[in-house]
């Protein structure tokens, strides 16, 4: 929803007060598709298990795709799988919050231990973990070509403009 707001405002990032110009265009655009599920994983597994004539392109994490890619390929019977990267595309964080002196331990561990690095890497997940080089070449040696860096990326719009949207679906 962020990003098909961002292009329909015509700005990097949507704001609370051009949500009245573009809020029937994502209506329209949101309820043609359909109920959707509340994970990404399940469309996903849906169109690894139904195929392209049942889901001919699935929005989904760059970490599923070359998960999947890494260990199966990109080939599904007569079809080829492809990852679009759009353009802005918006980059999704995650949020690690500590409520706890060993809360504290494991997320300094998450942020600095190589180790966890590497395999927050070989789990499909982009960190600064050797300047991001082992992260393309771990996937390269499994025929997955990746694209070092991202140029076109749109941030999240704030809180308050997000629920709006959401707002517009109860």
């Amino acid at each position: 929803m962020a990003l098909s707001a961002n292009i329909l405002s015509g700005k990097t990032v949507v704001s609370r007060e051009d949500i009245p110009s573009i809020k029937d265009k994502i209506r329209f655009i949101f309820d043609v598709q359909g109920f959707k599920s509340r994970t990404t994983s399940l469309p996903w597994e849906d169109y690894l298990n139904k195929g392209q004539g049942n889901t001919p392109m699935v929005w989904a994490y760059e970490a599923q795709f070359i998960n999947y890619a890494a260990v199966y390929g990109t080939r599904r019977g007569n079809d080829t799988m492809v990852m679009l990267y759009p353009e802005p595309g918006i980059w999704s964080n995650h949020v690690f919050m500590s409520f706890s002196e060993k809360g504290n331990r494991l997320l300094e561990a998450l942020l600095q231990d190589p180790q966890l690095q590497k395999k927050f890497n070989e789990y499909g997940f982009r960190s600064n973990y050797q300047q991001g080089n082992y992260f393309l070449s771990y996937f390269g040696q499994k025929g997955v070509t990746l694209p070092a860096s991202f140029d076109e990326v749109a941030s999240l719009p704030d809180y308050q403009t997000m629920l709006e949207l959401l707002e517009l679906f109860k």
